[in-house]
């Protein structure tokens, strides 16, 4: 199995300040660094009332400082939204900052429309736009001048080696079909998804590609007493799942699937999708994880104080991490 980490930085009113959040955020990473984590997804969106994340690759730089060999994913970078040759000059930036292999952009086209008009770009035509726009990122990491828009451009420095790894991220059918067809990598919402796209790559008589990674649950947070973090953790729970499901509910093709509307403790404890057990609870919950699974922390959610995130985080290192590694479940890298 994998292990990762997740952040969106969402600092809502009633959780901690939003600089603690973003020191914690950095001193997290190189922790998991330090024990052999596989990679920090880090999120991105715009113009949010709780500060959701809107430059994960700045982000991704200040860890890439921090870390030695944790792998580094904006996740998903809305390429529809940036100018996609400066957008190739900051991903080989910190494709070399990092020592080169690390990053790996999961592309997401983007769904809420209100960012599309912050940014002046027509949503309409988003799936041309993002298409037009990968192919140029794609030929740009190269390093080599290519032909764009009637003018011979080159991005330089370029990255090292092969440069970051371009994936399709989406939550909808067409997402499916797009990775298929550009033939790239697909990292989807949901394991339906991944199968669509194996069916397409074969119609198209293209390689198979790697099994699916499953990613659950949602979050996942350790206590001696998990019904005493729940009062403490549900409110930060139940503000991002909210507002992710509000936002998949803007369109009928966008999900994030396992966010559900929440209105009650009671509802956090039930959903299947949120952890907030002990670590032997962990263990138990963990033997039926393989090779093709990931257990994802998202230390942070919601705006969750430091200190109650640490926690959490030291009782898997203590607890639960050793006998993962005695088991042959997690081998550090």
């Amino acid at each position: 199995m994998e292990l990762g980490l997740r952040y969106d930085m969402r600092a809502p009113d009633f959780g901690a300040p939003i600089a603690d959040l973003y020191s914690a955020a950095l001193e997290q990473c190189a922790w998991a660094d330090s024990l052999g984590f596989d990679a920090v997804h880090v999120a991105e969106h715009h113009g949010t009332e709780d500060g959701y994340l809107p430059s994960s690759l700045v982000f991704c730089s200040a860890v890439a400082a921090r870390t030695q060999r944790i792998g580094l994913q904006p996740s998903a970078l809305l390429v529809t939204l940036h100018d996609p040759l400066r957008l190739a000059e900051d991903l080989a930036v910190i494709d070399i900052l990092s020592g080169g292999g690390r990053l790996n952009v999961v592309a997401g086209i983007g769904y809420l429309e209100r960012e599309f008009e912050m940014f002046g770009v027509d949503f309409a035509t988003r799936a041309r736009t993002f298409e037009t726009k990968i192919d140029v990122l794609r030929t740009a990491l190269r390093g080599e001048p290519f032909e764009y828009e009637g003018r011979t451009v080159v991005v330089s420095p370029a990255p090292l080696g092969d440069g970051p790894t371009i994936s399709i991220g989406g939550s909808a059918p067409p997402s499916a079909r797009r990775a298929a067809r550009l033939g790239l990598p697909y990292v989807p919402t949901s394991r339906e998804l991944y199968e669509l796209y194996e069916e397409e790559l074969a119609k198209a008589g293209k390689p198979a590609p790697a099994p699916f990674r499953n990613h659950t649950p949602t979050f996942v947070h350790l206590a001696e007493d998990p019904e005493r973090a729940l009062a403490v953790v549900g409110p930060h729970v139940m503000h991002t799942s909210n507002m992710y499901a509000r936002w998949a509910m803007s369109r009928s093709d966008a999900a994030n699937g396992n966010y559900r509307p929440m209105t009650s403790l009671d509802q956090v404890r039930q959903d299947p999708d949120i952890w907030i057990i002990t670590p032997e609870e962990c263990l138990s919950r963990l033997e039926g994880f393989g090779e093709h699974d990931e257990l994802r922390f998202h230390p942070l959610f919601g705006g969750l104080d430091p200190d109650e995130s640490w926690e959490s985080l030291r009782l898997f290192e203590d607890r639960v991490l050793p006998k993962l590694i005695a088991n042959g479940s997690f081998t550090k890298t």
